[in-house]
């Protein structure tokens, strides 16, 4: 991956997995648009802005399938798709004045979504282990005494959350990043059934956290949970997304070795990269 490869270490995952590699392209497409002055819509439930975000750049190490630390306050909380780390320094000052200096590292959690673009009818399907556990710690971090009804207000602390890259027929990429805030408020205002399923069980830890400072994604390590899933169409309706699309960057652009491909998306950019192995014959 662009960005990624023989520069900063990943854990024990092999990148040219297919499902390893699914969920890096994101990353790997933040750090080329960075170097290539390629702005990426910020969207927050205040509007659209571009993502400013050095964490998500000048890391120190990343890895994937990954859970918050805090077991405490999370019980057996469900893994991030992708935790990128950077050093810190962090200054302490003692009973006696002095000032002590010590490191420290700061972890970044982060969901993504590949998905074919196909306008209004895009879509981005959500697992309940993100939306109603890794979104609202994302949001807690920033604003501790969070309940739904907050959500009419504009003082919200909003993070970037979710990376959905969208490429299209011609194998070429485009991103936009949605805050946690924002995520949470389409859910709620979503008219789909799914969408006011996945509510209750949103307001149910919610409703957890505030009584107990506690959320429980499972009882038990080895406790199995139900796959509930939601959809949004963000490209549509009321509040759709109005940024330009502009698929300026060529999957080839960002696989830099050979991906075990399985269909489309994959097996494109297998087929595009071969094509360009191939020298032409002389005349």
């Amino acid at each position: 991956m662009y960005g990624l490869s023989g520069k900063i270490p990943l854990s024990v995952k092999d990148q040219t997995s297919q499902t390893t590699a699914n969920v890096l392209l994101p990353l790997s497409y933040i750090l080329y648009a960075n170097d290539n002055k390629i702005d990426i819509p910020y969207v927050t439930t205040r509007g659209i802005d571009v993502l400013r975000d050095e964490d998500l750049v000048d890391f120190t190490h990343y890895d994937t399938e990954k859970s918050i630390s805090d077991t405490e306050t999370f019980v057996n909380a469900p893994s991030n798709d992708i935790m990128v780390s950077r050093e810190r320094i962090g200054l302490t000052v003692g009973e006696d004045e002095n000032v002590t200096m010590s490191m420290y590292t700061q972890n970044r959690f982060l969901e993504v979504k590949v998905v074919l673009y196909k306008g209004k009818d895009t879509e981005i399907i959500i697992r309940q282990d993100f939306y109603a556990s890794n979104l609202l710690v994302s949001i807690f971090k920033n604003n501790p005494n969070f309940k739904i009804e907050d959500l009419s207000e504009t003082s919200l602390v909003e993070t970037p959350i979710m990376l959905v890259l969208k490429w299209n027929d011609d194998l070429n990429l485009d991103m936009v990043c949605f805050s946690d805030v924002d995520i949470l408020k389409r859910i709620h205002t979503g008219k789909t059934k799914r969408c006011k399923e996945g509510m209750k069980l949103i307001i149910e830890k919610l409703t957890e956290y505030n009584t107990f400072r506690k959320i429980t994604y499972k009882k038990e390590k080895s406790s199995v949970v139900p796959h509930r899933k939601i959809s949004l169409f963000p490209f549509r309706g009321a509040d759709k997304i109005t940024t330009e699309h502009t698929f300026k960057v060529k999957s080839t652009d960002l696989v830099l070795q050979s991906v075990k491909p399985d269909k489309n998306l994959w097996s494109g950019i297998e087929i595009e990269r071969l094509k360009g192995m191939i020298l032409p014959t002389p005349v």
